[in-house]
């Protein structure tokens, strides 16, 4: 068209959006991977990335298996380590306070993708880290050493998470 104009009209796919983004991707893998079979109630917390209408959730999901219920915060990065700024500063404190309430389990859920290793690291051992202040991220090592594995098997092109270890915690 010789001088014409082109519209162009760009929309976002909010049900594809997810699989664009890996940490989004991991929590519905997680979600997915709550077992039928056993009498676990799992919800996911509607997240606002964004920060709109200043919602601040101290966790992705809450998971309840009698006796315990489980307030946790999925984290999933690249390579070896999880930069302390991935994690907003009100769900490391909101996460540590919580936990001490008896019957309440709160902590992370850290996942390397790189490595293909995934690890719930409580909530108070979480907290003391990050007010050291030696580091500024959570490495590999560190969750090996101070989490606990939550074994992973890859199907097809999905994860599914065996959430029996974090369970019995």
């Amino acid at each position: 068209m010789k001088g014409g104009t082109t519209i162009v009209i760009a929309t976002k796919d909010k049900k594809n959006r997810s699989s664009r983004n890996p940490g989004k991707v991991f929590e519905k893998e997680f979600y997915d991977s709550v077992p039928a079979d056993e009498a676990v109630f799992s919800y996911r917390l509607k997240d606002d990335s964004l920060g709109f209408a200043n919602v601040k959730n101290p966790c992705d999901f809450i998971l309840y298996k009698n006796p315990n219920i489980y307030l946790l915060e999925l984290k999933s990065h690249k390579g070896k380590s999880i930069p302390f700024g991935a994690i907003q500063p009100n769900q490391i404190e909101s996460l540590y306070r919580h936990n001490k309430i008896k019957g309440i389990i709160a902590g992370f859920v850290f996942n390397y993708r790189d490595n293909n290793e995934t690890y719930f690291v409580d909530a108070v051992t979480v907290y003391h880290f990050y007010h050291m202040g030696e580091r500024k991220s959570f490495s590999l090592e560190w969750a090996r050493d101070k989490g606990i594995l939550i074994p992973q098997k890859l199907k097809r092109t999905r994860y599914q998470y065996d959430l029996c270890n974090l369970l019995k915690y």
